[in-house]
């Protein structure tokens, strides 16, 4: 359903584009909670979403993956 409508918007996908032995830079949103007191991730849910979905599918290609993630945090709050 997702590749029809991404082809119907005129989107690429990964069956798109040859990405063996490139360097592609992947965008991902971890925002994870995090412990305020220990620092450690609570919940990493959304970290396992994308390295089973999009991430392994790169390293399936043969391409050399490089993550570029944001970690959001309330305004005046510490890490």
């Amino acid at each position: 359903m997702v590749k029809n409508v991404s082809k119907n918007l005129g989107i690429k996908t990964l069956d798109d584009v040859q990405v063996e032995n490139k360097t592609v830079l992947v965008r991902v949103d971890f925002n994870s909670p995090i412990d305020p007191a220990t620092g450690k991730i609570l919940d990493d849910s959304r970290i396992r979403m994308h390295a089973e979905k999009t991430i392994r599918e790169l390293v399936n290609k043969k391409a050399k993956t490089v993550l570029m993630a944001h970690q959001g945090k309330k305004a005046h709050q510490t890490l």
